[in-house]
């Protein structure tokens, strides 16, 4: 199953102090889905090998509503960030493999009270300035949510607190999770870097 996106956002941020910022974030995401090509012509293939009568019923198109409040802290190189958002579909309803003899989904795992879902984080950083180009680096990370479905869930991306290298794009999806990353740069003369990073994730995917 295919997924395009397009994103609108909004952000108005005020200080508080002179180390603590709050942040409220609206999004909107419009979200159309279809049918991969290729899993349409495996799924053929199973009903004519098996004598089933399976098709694939897809979530109906919709848009996202977000809202989001961020608190950050930020002083002499330590960061912490704290959030917490809430969404809303404009639309959901039950998607899955369907068999068209009994007029039932397959192994149904819809949930209508998925229409609406939350997330939450916690991100933790800490940069080091050494002497001769060098710097150090060090993050945590914890991610959590509530009525987290496939398409709510996180997934590793190659930035944000989501990163994790290695993982980007593999479809590995999780609801909850811990993140730590670690490393160090050389820097000559902003031309040539070098860097090593060690990074590790442990995370849970209640959906299976």
């Amino acid at each position: 199953m295919l997924r395009r996106s397009q994103y609108l956002t909004g952000r108005f941020g005020y200080p508080l102090g002179e180390f603590f910022k709050v942040s409220a974030i609206g999004d909107i995401a419009w979200n159309a889905y279809e049918e991969s090509p290729d899993a349409t012509d495996a799924l053929a293939e199973s009903n004519a090998a098996n004598g089933t009568d399976y098709s694939f019923v897809v979530p109906p198109d919709d848009r996202v509503y977000s809202g989001t409040l961020q608190f950050q802290f930020n002083r002499m190189g330590y960061s912490v960030t704290a959030s917490g958002s809430a969404s809303r579909r404009s639309e959901w309803n039950a998607w899955g493999l369907y068999d068209n003899q009994t007029a039932t989904f397959v192994e149904p795992s819809f949930d209508s009270a998925q229409q609406s879902f939350q997330t939450w984080s916690l991100v933790a950083f800490k940069e080091w300035y050494l002497p001769k180009f060098q710097k150090l680096k060090a993050e945590l990370a914890y991610l959590d949510g509530g009525n987290l479905d496939r398409f709510s869930q996180y997934s590793f991306a190659r930035f944000g607190a989501e990163s994790l290298a290695g993982y980007a794009g593999t479809g590995l999806r999780f609801d909850a999770g811990y993140l730590a990353r670690t490393g160090w740069a050389f820097n000559i003369l902003n031309v040539v870097r070098f860097d090593v990073s060690a990074e590790f994730a442990r995370i849970k995917d209640s959906l299976k």
